[in-house]
């Protein structure tokens, strides 16, 4: 029965979507799947507001129930107001839209034909690989296991998303809108964790969809656009994050609804594109309050856009920027402040949770000197050094010497300035990082700094003579300084966030497909030729998820696919699966940052009860509990017995009954 209901609330939730973009109206094919975007996570953040409230969120019949109403109530609005009998779009066959792409693939120029046909091929192989990879094998990633589906875990374990003990703080402040997308995927599915991957997946599609949206806004052709939301498919980084339990990806689709939207009112004037941006602004910010550092360029695109070579009279304009800050409010009242900023303040006196917390991500407390030495240090690694890699392609020697050779005119600058950035080993940070094909690690490849840098600062310096591709560029260079200057290199990983700024200049690799130069042209092909192989070596030879070798991820059981990110963790989790049964409760009272997911079983049929509290310090076990897990440093607490069993690592296993 709760597989039939999952098809039906999937299927309802669809329909629902499809109809509220009746009502909305879109004008154009990206306009349409962005609105759809929106409105169908919305639906799923607002259910599951609901549900939580009433602690039935992990029941499938009462997410149905939902969707079906709402389905029925928004089917019921249609039929009232006649709009079943307008399409959205103007009628068009399935036949005759194929005789028109084919017609305007046959007239492209042989240079534009070939490229694109080449790309189009490659980005197929490649999602098609991807698709393989997230439908037939489990997440892993260690903030998927520390932090995002352990916390959905634990919210579908007590019925809500309220706050619950738990010692990693990641846990208790994060915003909560992935984890909710995570949830309602397991829901659906009958707990098939695979396809909580598929979020990020489809939030790739959808970026790419508007990165090509933002392409046709700014005045590029079809063949141009479609070469910018390719480039923008193939950068590492963005193929990396396609198959990961993350919220990155979800976040830059967000983005790239914002930016699009803002476009397209500019453009057409046309308010509900107003409501649009404001609608992705409050869906985002219930993903990750990281999205604040994105509000500068967004703030500078809208105010650009909205005096730019605009007729309007003033008090038009003022209402316009006006009437886009009384919706984001309003959105974010509705999205945001109910996935964790109001229980944040409530628990730890600060909508962004406790105040170490704040000072781990940001540079909170520190002075001026501080900020401006380490923000530096940061903007060198990151967009100095970092952003100059091959990754995707291996780590062979003949890849590392070319890298080095790129890096070594920064290199000998650096060097020569005295600008110590290897000085901090807490984040074990070199010249010489190899190329990497991992979602933590990667940049944006050989695209990001062989296309995406030089026309940045092309359209700066007014070579290509776009003033909207001058607004994207000055968006790019605030969000790179508003990212450097907001909290320190820790070890790469906000290096993920170069994505939210990449649909800002993706859509400027049209420019360059346009180029007629003979020489332009050859060094576009090359670029071309090494960015699709890195494409597809990335996803090939992934870090510790290969695919063409004898370790072949799709060779793995479960346990080994869930921790190919942690092989440290491969003999603890093991030992506990084969010793603790389904259906029991575990306290546990292991290190923050540690693989807890796994704990709750396949299915998550186990109960993990965490004792040692972030807020109310370290809990008495459960006279309930089954099993005792906990991490050497709690030994003295626990008092290690003869029969307690090492799982290996640090951790321990008592039985309790």
């Amino acid at each position: 029965m709760e597989p039939l209901l999952g098809i039906i609330s999937i299927t309802a939730l669809i329909l629902s979507t499809l109809m509220l973009c009746r009502i909305i109206k879109p004008e154009k094919p990206v306009s349409f799947i962005a609105w759809g975007f929106l409105v169908l996570t919305g639906q799923i953040v607002v259910i599951a507001f609901i549900l939580s409230a009433l602690n039935l969120l992990s029941y499938v019949y009462y997410w149905t129930a939902f969707n079906v109403s709402i389905f029925l109530l928004v089917l019921g609005t249609t039929i009232l107001n006649g709009n079943y009998r307008r399409s959205v779009f103007k009628k068009i066959s399935i036949r005759e839209g194929i005789i028109a792409i084919k017609r305007w693939h046959r007239e492209l120029p042989q240079f534009e034909k070939v490229i694109l046909t080449f790309l189009i091929i490659i980005v197929l192989i490649i999602n098609i690989i991807n698709f393989a990879v997230v439908i037939s094998t489990a997440p892993h990633t260690w903030d998927g296991m520390a932090l995002f589906l352990a916390r959905a875990a634990h919210f579908l374990q007590r019925n809500n998303i309220s706050y619950y003990d738990a010692g990693y703080v990641q846990q208790l402040s994060m915003q909560k809108n992935s984890e909710i997308l995570m949830i309602y995927a397991l829901v659906v599915s009958g707990y098939n964790e695979n396809l909580t991957q598929l979020i990020q997946f489809i939030a790739y599609w959808i970026a790419a969809i508007v990165v090509y949206g933002i392409s046709r806004e700014i005045g590029l052709n079809r063949s141009a656009g479609l070469f910018a939301a390719l480039v923008f498919s193939l950068l590492i980084e963005c193929i990396m994050q396609s198959t990961t339990v993350r919220n990155d990806m979800l976040i830059t689709a967000y983005i790239g609804s914002i930016t699009y939207a803002l476009f397209a009112f500019k453009n057409s004037r046309k308010r509900n594109y107003l409501i649009m941006a404001g609608m992705g602004i409050g869906l985002s910010l219930g993903v990750k309050a990281s999205m604040v550092v994105v509000f500068p360029s967004l703030i500078v695109i809208a105010v650009t856009l909205m005096f730019l070579e605009n007729h309007d009279p003033f008090i038009s304009n003022l209402k316009s920027i006006a009437l886009l800050i009384v919706v984001s409010i309003f959105f974010i009242g509705i999205f945001a402040l109910p996935a964790g900023y109001l229980e944040n303040q409530r628990v730890f006196g600060h909508p962004l949770g406790p105040k170490s917390f704040r000072e781990l991500h940001s540079f909170k407390g520190q002075d001026a000197g501080y900020i401006i030495s380490n923000g530096t240090k940061h903007l060198l690694k990151k967009y100095g050094f970092d952003i100059l890699a091959l990754d995707g392609l291996p780590p062979i020697k003949l890849v590392k010497e070319i890298q080095s050779w790129i890096r070594y005119i920064p290199k000998t600058f650096i060097m020569a300035s005295g600008i110590d950035l290897q000085d901090d080993q807490e984040f074990l940070w070199t010249y010489d990082m190899p190329p990497y094909s991992h979602e933590d690690y990667s940049s944006l490849g050989v695209f990001g700094f062989a296309f995406l840098w030089p026309v940045m600062f092309l359209s700066i310096l007014g070579i290509i003579k776009s003033p909207y591709a001058k607004v994207l560029s000055i968006a790019m260079i605030m969000f790179i300084f508003m990212h450097a200057y907001s909290g320190g290199y820790v070890n790469g990983g906000r290096g993920r966030w170069a994505i939210y700024g990449a649909v800002f200049i993706s859509p400027l690799a049209g420019y360059l497909f346009l180029a007629k130069n003979v020489l332009l042209r050859v060094y576009l092909s090359t670029i071309i030729a090494i960015g699709c192989l890195a494409g597809l070596t990335s996803v090939l030879f992934r870090y510790r998820s290969p695919i063409l070798t004898s370790q072949s991820v799709f060779l793995q059981d479960r346990i080994t696919q869930i921790l190919r990110d942690a092989p440290v963790f491969q003999k603890p989790i093991t030992s506990f699966e084969e010793i603790v049964p389904p259906g029991v409760m575990v306290a546990t009272c292991i290190n923050e940052n540690s693989y807890e997911y796994p704990l709750f079983g396949y299915k998550l049929t186990r109960t993990i009860i965490p004792l040692n509290s972030f807020c109310r310090g370290l809990q008495p076990v459960p006279e309930e509990a089954d099993y005792l897990l906990w991490a050497d440093d709690f030994d003295e607490i626990f008092n290690r017995r003869r029969d307690d069993i090492h799982l290996g690592k640090d951790w321990w296993l008592r039985k309790l009954r």
